[in-house]
């Protein structure tokens, strides 16, 4: 992972370079998930509650969801833009090196101002947590790390997995961001406010619902404490993703 920080380190003294338009990114970009809570406030200032659920409750909902998407973005902002890398023939150039090629893409971009959202998600992250009526333990205290960690890496898989479509239509495809985007959205809330189709679909094809939905009941003592390791199901998904991705490597053929 050497060469990865090195980097990131690159990266961040590239951003860092022009001070105010950094800043001026950082600010506007932190006004996004602003909004978004501001939406959900005045929500439950209409309806006080939501299928059970306290507005404490469901700000952990989305913090975990928010923080775990920041992560992803930044993290795999590389994927995000893949298609570029191919028009661009930079991705020709990446195959070449005799590194790791999901390492190298990984490596290809890092935005920074996006931290400024993950640091917002997580203190209302934080905020949450001492709210939501849960007796904390060193268990939940770790099941509320892999919450985070796992809708990291299912963010992740499914950046990786669409980059994949790039070895066959050159173009990223839109769809994409109903499944990234719409998934941070979907994910803020737990499943069971949603119909039946889209709880299990969320659940057992894209598992929005294992890394945040299931543990989350667990911290609430509402479900099993063994549904708090779901999240590591994670780890399946997102290798899952690397190789639909690596398939698309085998096939490719350069943009030309």
């Amino acid at each position: 992972m050497g060469i990865y920080w090195k980097h990131i380190k690159m990266h961040v003294r590239s951003a860092l370079e022009y001070r105010s338009a950094f800043y001026l990114q950082l600010g506007g970009i932190v006004l996004q998930p602003v909004s978004a809570l501001i939406g959900v406030v005045l929500l439950f200032g209409s309806f006080g509650a939501l299928e059970g659920w306290t507005l404490p409750q469901i700000l952990l909902c989305f913090a975990v969801a928010n923080l775990a998407f920041c992560l992803a973005e930044c993290v795999g902002w590389g994927f995000d833009r893949f298609s570029r890398l191919i028009r661009d023939g930079t991705f020709d150039r990446l195959m070449v090196q005799p590194r790791n090629i999901l390492l190298l893409v990984l490596c290809s971009e890092f935005p920074l101002e996006r931290l400024g959202k993950a640091a917002f998600a997580s203190a209302l992250l934080v905020f949450a947590a001492l709210r939501a009526g849960i007796a904390w333990t060193a268990y939940k205290v770790l099941v509320l790390c892999l919450m985070v960690l796992g809708g990291t890496l299912v963010f992740l898989g499914l950046y990786i997995a669409f980059a994949a479509m790039c070895f066959w239509s050159v173009e990223r495809m839109e769809i994409a961001n109903i499944f990234t985007d719409g998934g941070r959205e979907f994910a803020g809330y737990p499943l069971d406010i949603y119909s039946k189709f889209f709880t299990r679909f969320f659940t057992y094809v894209i598992p929005f619902g294992v890394m945040n939905y299931l543990p989350l009941k667990a911290l609430l003592d509402r479900a099993p404490a063994w549904q708090g390791l779901l999240p590591l199901y994670s780890l399946v998904f997102v290798c899952a993703c690397a190789e639909v991705f690596l398939i698309g490597v085998r096939h490719y053929r350069s943009a030309g």
